[in-house]
């Protein structure tokens, strides 16, 4: 699969996706051995969107997390104006590589953080699965419960083995995780939750390629654009319509898309703002998922 993105961001969308990756809601809580990073956003913030897509345009490619981890690098040492100490540092033991620190930047207080991050998308699956979790990604690979293990027991601890070589002790650590969780429209809660998924994720709608019809169900005058990798952050600015389409035409795209594919798709759900100095304004009410009717079984 081709590394290039579908489309080239304008400024525009990427002053919307930096601003979704800081403001949004987390989506893990804190607990008492956890620290969520959060960090504050300005509306008065004096953003440069000219060296903002001049520093990032050539970095994007289709890789969501990878997108989501290049805005934070921008806002950590570009708005912030943090002192990056370390990138994608390889820690390093007997000749093997046994993890990998996002960031470790100085704040303001000069002390050192790391700081692991990740942008995540699980569906509600409330049935038994050979994964043991309830929150399963497109990709039936990957899950909620498996990533959070990872990050908060393996890769954060890292970092405690790195004094010697920063010469002083790492003062903060922070997971700084964003996403969205999807729910079906027949299915039911799962009988236990993730402790650690905060309650005011963000939400959406999953259903599988039989289920297109389903789509209807959003009224006639909801239109749909697909969304294309990276840019699956921010609620899509649509302020013409033009690029929209109808229920009609949308299951038309999935059913050509599935009868070559199982990749997931995901669209966004729009409505008209009401607002007539708006005019044909059309604004984002819901994301939804569209997986093969294999999945979880077979990865998407």
């Amino acid at each position: 699969m081709s590394r290039e993105p579908s489309q080239k961001p304008d400024s525009s969308q990427l002053r919307r996706d930096l601003r979704w990756s800081i403001r949004s809601p987390s989506l893990i809580r804190s607990t008492h051995e956890e620290n969520v990073g959060e960090f504050p956003w300005d509306e008065s913030y004096d953003l440069d969107t000219d060296d903002l897509q001049e520093r990032l345009s050539g970095k994007i490619d289709r890789r969501v997390g990878h997108y989501f981890e290049n805005l934070v690098s921008y806002y950590l040492t570009r708005i912030r104006r943090y002192e990056l100490v370390a990138r994608g540092w390889q820690v390093i033991e007997k000749g093997r590589t046994i993890g990998e620190l996002d960031f470790i930047y100085r704040n303001h207080a000069g002390q050192l953080v790391h700081l692991e991050t990740a942008v995540k998308f699980y569906l509600v699956w409330p049935h038994e699965n050979p994964t043991g979790s309830f929150f399963i990604g497109p990709n039936a690979s990957d899950d909620l419960d498996k990533k959070m293990r990872r990050m908060l027991e393996h890769q954060l601890p890292l970092s405690t083995r790195l004094a010697e070589r920063f010469g002083e002790e790492i003062s903060l650590r922070r997971a700084f995780v964003k996403g969205r969780i999807f729910y079906h429209p027949e299915d039911g809660l799962p009988a236990e939750t993730q402790t650690r998924l905060a309650e005011n994720h963000l939400r959406g709608t999953w259903i599988r390629r039989s289920e297109s019809q389903w789509i209807d169900a959003y009224g006639a005058e909801a239109r749909f654009q697909i969304l294309r990798k990276p840019y699956w952050l921010a609620p899509v600015s649509n302020p013409g319509g033009s690029s929209a389409m109808d229920s009609a035409e949308l299951q038309r795209q999935l059913c050509r898309h599935f009868d070559s594919s199982r990749s997931p798709v995901l669209f966004s759900v729009l409505r008209p703002t009401g607002c007539r100095s708006r005019g044909d304004e059309l604004t984002e009410v819901d994301r939804c998922f569209v997986v093969s009717d294999q999945w979880p079984r077979q990865p998407g």
